[in-house]
């Protein structure tokens, strides 16, 4: 891979997992707003996936950065999706929208990212 296509997709990756802690904290500030037995559980569930999720990232950042990984570059496609989709989490963190929506858009956007260094 290209240092510059490197350099992008570390960045993009590096995005995602902010985003990932993004929602981590809106999960455990959701968790203090006296959620119901089953809101709880779908929180609890939803940090997990996140954690779990966040976990993978790191791994493929490290990967990357001993170039060990066999991972094409994103698409112009892929990352103007990147873009839109790192914008509308962003947008939901700082608007402070419910947990659900801004742990939804963070899902779309790992997935996105997910498929796009394998």
């Amino acid at each position: 891979m290209k240092k510059k296509h490197l350099m992008a997709t570390l960045e993009y990756l590096l995005e995602a997992v902010d985003a990932v802690e993004d929602a981590i904290i809106i999960t455990e500030q959701a968790m203090n707003h006296n959620p119901t037995r089953d809101e709880r559980r779908k929180l609890n569930e939803e940090r997990l996936n996140l954690e779990r999720r966040r976990f993978m990232l790191n791994n493929q950042i490290r990967l990357l950065a001993r170039n060990s990984a066999d991972i094409e570059p994103p698409s112009d496609e892929q990352l103007e999706e990147l873009k839109k989709l790192s914008t509308k989490v962003d947008d939901a963190t700082n608007q402070a929208l419910n947990a659900s929506d801004a742990i939804a858009l963070t899902g779309d956007l790992l997935d996105m990212t997910q498929a796009m260094v394998g």
